[in-house]
């Protein structure tokens, strides 16, 4: 579970970044199209300025002193001219010359006739040679005070505009989508690290009501188990220490559970001080020799006995006692087990072999998952939660140690950690 304040920097920096982009994109976008439109407006204007100078030289006139071309709107230009105008020629030198300058949007145009006093219209031309609708008259007023003049009309400029920008309009809806998904796996793990939070609460919620309860059974049986009435008789000499032994077996449990959920909130730290490695395990093992009939051996290759590792010792301690553990719990008999120790170069290596039934390669990658038990082939049924690999892997990468494990089918289960020393 991540810190809840890592967790709130990530989704607020996610967010300014998801804002900058789409702002990007807008004014990126924007200045795209904006640029497309200068571009028409200008390969437009250059193409009337030719046509108004083919004109002039069919019908032997002077152009217009000042400039003839005059853009009304977007998609509207007027054009002076100082002659008649024929709306045949007018129409090949329109089409010819924004052929040249790659303008291949619709147009119609319209021509002043001075004897009606209104507009004339020409042809709709059309490129992609589709059905044709024919424009308002609106589109094309007539302007006082000029006498010989014609005007072009875009009525698919905004269609025209959108083919340029249209890879680059693929390429912002698919970042859009991408930020779209960035957006809803921050709620997924806002949301999963919620329930993260409330299993932990409960967890310790659950352990600490456990406590009191395990507390007052364990007192009361090592009562019993130290009255002489009870030791007298055998039956209930059994019976109290069975109560004993299993409600310290539960009290491991709950201990480990609370071990785990305090790990995942991170409010355990490691407290690191030098430990003196040899005899720390040492005593790990006469410690569990004393609680589990098994026969242990311990060999070490270090010329150094008292070498001395930076360590969390309470956390190093059981995670010994977990891996001892499960290879008692998981033998066969009388568990044989193997504790060994390997100085070499800047590394240290420990290992714990048991010789039991072993875990299936199926498996073997997913025995340090949290909750993960292997399924027994037999009846006999499946002991503890799955937290112990668990916990000696969380405790492994705390201290930047490697842990691993190999295993055979019924030759038994070899779990290594090594300590790297600078």
């Amino acid at each position: 579970m991540m810190n809840k304040k890592k967790i709130q920097f990530s989704v607020l920096l996610g967010i300014i970044a998801v804002l900058a982009i789409i702002a990007f994109q807008y004014l990126w976008f924007r200045e795209a199209f904006n640029q497309e439109k200068r571009k028409f407006n200008q390969s437009v204007h250059i193409a009337l300025l030719e046509v108004v100078k083919l004109l002039a030289n069919e019908n032997n006139s002077q152009l217009p002193q000042t400039n003839p071309v005059e853009k009304i709107s977007d998609d509207y230009f007027l054009v002076r001219i100082n002659e008649e105008i024929n709306a045949e020629i007018l129409e090949f030198y329109l089409k010819n010359e924004f052929e040249k300058l790659n303008i291949q949007s619709d147009f119609e145009y319209a021509i002043y006739d001075c004897s009606n006093d209104e507009m004339v219209y020409g042809n709709y031309v059309n490129y992609d040679q589709k059905g044709i609708s024919r424009s308002n008259e609106a589109f094309f007023p007539k302007i006082d005070n000029l006498v010989y003049y014609f005007a072009v009309r875009f009525p698919n400029q905004p269609v025209f505009f959108s083919k340029p920008t249209g890879t680059w309009t693929i390429i912002s809806i698919l970042s859009l989508v991408v930020l779209a998904i960035y957006i809803y796996s921050i709620f997924v793990i806002l949301r999963q690290n919620r329930y993260a939070e409330l299993q932990t609460d409960f967890i310790n919620n659950m352990t600490h009501e456990f406590k009191t309860p395990i507390s007052s059974i364990m007192l009361a049986s090592q009562f019993l188990s130290g009255n002489s009435v009870i030791t007298k008789d055998e039956r209930l000499k059994k019976y109290s220490e069975a109560i004993n032994h299993q409600s310290q077996r539960l009290n491991q449990h709950v201990e480990r559970i609370l071990s785990i959920a305090k790990s995942e909130k991170n409010s355990l730290k490691p407290e690191i001080k030098p430990v003196v490695l040899i005899e720390c395990i040492q005593k790990i093992l006469d410690q569990f020799r004393s609680k589990c009939e098994a026969k242990i051996s311990f060999q070490f290759d270090c010329q150094d006995h008292n070498k001395t590792v930076s360590m969390d010792e309470n956390h190093f301690v059981n995670v010994m006692n977990n891996l001892l553990d499960n290879a008692c719990k998981y033998s066969r008999g009388t568990p044989d087990i193997l504790v060994w120790v390997n100085c070499e170069h800047n590394q240290i290596k420990i290992g714990v072999k048991d010789h039991g039934m072993g875990i299936p390669k199926m498996h073997q990658s997913k025995v340090f998952d949290k909750f993960y038990r292997i399924p027994r082939e037999n009846s006999d049924p499946i002991t503890g939660f799955g937290l112990g690999l668990h916990y000696v892997k969380q405790v492994c990468q705390q201290h930047k140690w490697d842990i691993s494990l190999s295993s055979e089918i019924k030759k038994g289960t070899e779990v290594v950690i090594t300590i790297h020393q600078t």
